[in-house]
């Protein structure tokens, strides 16, 4: 049993050490890596974790546990999983080495923190440039008419395939200077 990330964000893989494999794209292993020390976990407990933990729950074993073997996802790359065959895409703009997965048969894309009705978070420290995560959205929005399902990893899921070319359009308006956000 291994696990496969979307990006390295401590939200998405602070659990990996709980599998002896751990798939995630080379560009966001660094990412990872950074938060699997006892500072930046004990600071993701205290500062980023608010909820209550079930009983059984070992703060010190979380706290100290080490990432195991990661392996490198790469565009194109298919996972088997019997009855499903997902597809690693590649859509660095989140973080340098985000990846969706796609079940062709069944029209599912799952877009991790990628495509979501909600805020883009793009971190001035870890993040691709707006433009760069452009191009990988119309890649994605080439494919809407394929897709059945969105499967985003937070806020309102599912979503319907159209959500890709609206957020294709809305990064390509702020990009032209049509859109002016407000960071946060």
């Amino acid at each position: 049993v291994a696990v496969a990330h979307t990006h390295g964000h401590p939200d998405h893989t602070s659990g990996a050490f709980q599998f002896e494999k751990t798939y995630l794209h080379p560009a966001d292993e660094t990412l990872t890596r950074s938060y699997y020390n006892e500072k930046a976990r004990r600071w993701l407990l205290d500062n980023v974790i608010h909820r209550t933990m079930p009983t059984d729950f070992d703060e010190g074993a979380w706290i100290g546990a080490a990432l195991g073997e990661v392996l490198p996802l790469k565009e194109g790359q298919v996972f088997d999983l019997g009855d499903r065959q997902l597809e690693v895409i590649g859509l660095p703009g989140h973080t340098p080495g985000c990846v969706c997965f796609l079940e062709r048969r069944e029209g599912l894309l799952f877009s991790g923190d990628s495509a979501a009705r909600s805020s883009m978070w793009l971190h001035a420290a870890e993040s691709m440039p707006l433009s760069v995560y452009y191009e990988g959205m119309k890649k994605l929005a080439a494919m809407e008419k394929d897709l059945t399902l969105v499967l985003p990893a937070h806020g309102t899921t599912p979503l319907k395939p159209h959500i890709l070319t609206e957020i294709t359009e809305g990064t390509g308006q702020i990009l032209r200077g049509e859109l002016v956000g407000e960071p946060f």
